[in-house]
C-alpha cells in the first residue's frame, strides 16, 4: 500500500546558521576595537595634557569612521568582501601596534583617523555580507542578531579593562591580536562572498527640510552617545575608579543601552513616537544633571546612572530614524537612512570635542553637564516643534539600531520597516481576493 504522507524536503539550515563565521567575526571585531578606544582614553588621560585636546584627538577616530562609510563599499567592490576585509584588518592591527611607538597626542590623533577609516570598512564588509545573506522571511532575526552581539562585545571590550590594565604595551597588542584574529573565521570559511550592496544617498540639507525634528534628533544622538563612549572612561578614571571599576563603569551604560532597546520598542508601537522621543530625552537630561550633580559618587550609584543615561541616549536615533521614515514617501527610505547615518556621525564628532571642553572648565562633572545641556536643548525643540506639527500620515515600526554602524545596515534597517509596513496590506490584499473567489 502507498503511503500518503507527503515527503518531507530537506530541511533547511538556520538563518543564523548561514551567517555564524560572521556572528563570530563582528564580536572579535567590535571587541577589538572598543577596548582600544577605552585603553586609549585612559591614556590619553595620563599624559595629563589639556581634556580639550584628549577631545579632539578621541574624535578623530569619529571623523575617519564617517569618510570611512562613504568611501569603503567602493573598496569592496573593487575587490571582494574578503580580500577588502583583511586589507582594512590589516591596517588596523598595524595601527593598534603603533601606538606604544610614540606617545604624541598628534601621532595619537593619527592612529585614531586612520582607525576609524579601517573600522568602518571592516563594518562594511560585515555588514553587506549579512543582507546580501538576508531574505523577506529571515531578515528581522539576522538584524536583530547582529544588534545583539554587537552590543555584547562592545560590553565584554570594556570589561577586558579590568583583566588587562591600562598601562604598558600589552593592551595594544591584545586589542591587535583580537582584530587580526577576525580576519580567521572569513578568511577559512568555505562560503561564496555576495556581491555588495550599492548605498543610496539624500542629500543631508534635503532631508533636513522634510524632517529636522529627526535629523536634529540623530545629531544631538551622536553628540550624547559619542561623549559618553568617549570621555566615559576619562570621566570614571578620574572620579578614583581603578581598572575593575572603569570598566563596570562603562559596561554599566552599554548593558542599559543593550536591554532598553526591547522596551522602547514596544511603547513605541502603542504610543506617539515625539512624545516617546521627548521621554527619552527627559530622562536622559536628568540622569546627566544628576550624574554631574553627584560626581563624587562612585560605586552602584555611577553605575545606575551610566545605564539609565546611555540606555534612554541610545533610544533616540531609532526614535528620530523611525519618525522620520513616517513623513516620507516608501521610495525615500533607503536614501533617508544614508543621510541620517551622516547627522549621527558628525554627531560623534562633535560629542567628544564639546564634552572635553565641558571637563575643562567645569571639571569632571563637565562630561555630564555638557551632555545634559545639550539634550535639554533638544527636549525644549521637541516641545516646541509638537505645537506646530501635523500628525505623521503613518506609524513606522522601531527598529533597533546601532550608531556606529554603515549605510549598509542603515538601508537593511529601511528594508525591514519598509516590509514591516507593506506586510498587513499584503495579509489583507489577500484576504479580500479569497474572499472573492
Amino acid at each position: 500500500m502507498r503511503s500518503t504522507h507527503p515527503v518531507a524536503g530537506p530541511r533547511l539550515p538556520s538563518p543564523l546558521f548561514v551567517i555564524a563565521t560572521l556572528l563570530v567575526t563582528l564580536p572579535l571585531v567590535t571587541t577589538g576595537n572598543v577596548y582600544l578606544s577605552a585603553v586609549a582614553a585612559v591614556r590619553l588621560n595620563l599624559m595629563a595634557i589639556d581634556p580639550t585636546q584628549v577631545g579632539l584627538v578621541l574624535a578623530m577616530h569619529s571623523l575617519g569612521f564617517v569618510l570611512g562609510t562613504l568611501f569603503s563599499a567602493r573598496s569592496v567592490r573593487r575587490i571582494g568582501h574578503i580580500r577588502a576585509f583583511a586589507s582594512f584588518a590589516a591596517f588596523n592591527c598595524v595601527i593598534a601596534l603603533a601606538y606604544p611607538l610614540w606617545e604624541s597626542p598628534w601621532f595619537w590623533a593619527l592612529l585614531r583617523f586612520a582607525g576609524g577609516i579601517t573600522v568602518a570598512g571592516q563594518l562594511t564588509v560585515v555588514e553587506s555580507w549579512i543582507a546580501a545573506r538576508s531574505t523577506n522571511a529571515t531578515r528581522g532575526q539576522l538584524f536583530g542578531a547582529y544588534v545583539f552581539f554587537y552590543y555584547l562585545a562592545a560590553t565584554g571590550g570594556q570589561l577586558m579593562l579590568g583583566v588587562t590594565g591600562v598601562t604598558g604595551f600589552v593592551p595594544f597588542s591584545i586589542a591587535a591580536m583580537l582584530i587580526v584574529l577576525s580576519l580567521v573565521p572569513l578568511a577559512s570559511g568555505t562560503s561564496e562572498a555576495p556581491a555588495p550592496m550599492q548605498p543610496q544617498r539624500m542629500p543631508l540639507h534635503h532631508l533636513l527640510r522634510l524632517a529636522p525634528l529627526g535629523v536634529a534628533g540623530g545629531f544631538v544622538g551622536g553628540v550624547a552617545a559619542s561623549a559618553f563612549f568617549n570621555l566615559g572612561p576619562v570621566f570614571a578614571w578620574q572620579l578614583g575608579l581603578d581598572a575593575d571599576g572603569l570598566a563596570v563603569f562603562m559596561a554599566s551604560g552599554i548593558f542599559g543601552a543593550m536591554i532598553l532597546q526591547w522596551p522602547a520598542g514596544w511603547l513605541s508601537d502603542r504610543y506617539p513616537r515625539e512624545r516617546l522621543l521627548m521621554a527619552s530625552l527627559a530622562i536622559a537630561t536628568a540622569a546627566a544633571a544628576v550624574a554631574a550633580a553627584v560626581v563624587e559618587q562612585g560605586g552602584w550609584v555611577a553605575n545606575v546612572l551610566a545605564g539609565v543615561f546611555l540606555g534612554a541616549t541610545s533610544t533616540i536615533y531609532p526614535l528620530c530614524v523611525a519618525d522620520v521614515n513616517s513623513r516620507l514617501r516608501s521610495e525615500q527610505l533607503l536614501p533617508a537612512a544614508t543621510a541620517m547615518l551622516l547627522s549621527y556621525g558628525i554627531g560623534t564628532c562633535v560629542g567628544p570635542v564639546g564634552a572635553a571642553v565641558g571637563m575643562h572648565w567645569l571639571g569632571n562633572a563637565g562630561l555630564f553637564w555638557f551632555c545634559a545641556v545639550v539634550l535639554f536643548a533638544m527636549l525644549l525643540y521637541a516641545v516646541v516643534r509638537a505645537g506646530r506639527r501635523s500628525e505623521a500620515r503613518h506609524t513606522e515600526p522601531y527598529v533597533a539600531r546601532v550608531g556606529a554602524t554603515t549605510p549598509v545596515l542603515a538601508e537593511l534597517a529601511e528594508t525591514l520597516t519598509d516590509e514591516a509596513e507593506r506586510e498587513p496590506l499584503e495579509q489583507a490584499t489577500g484576504a479580500e481576493a479569497s474572499s472573492e473567489r
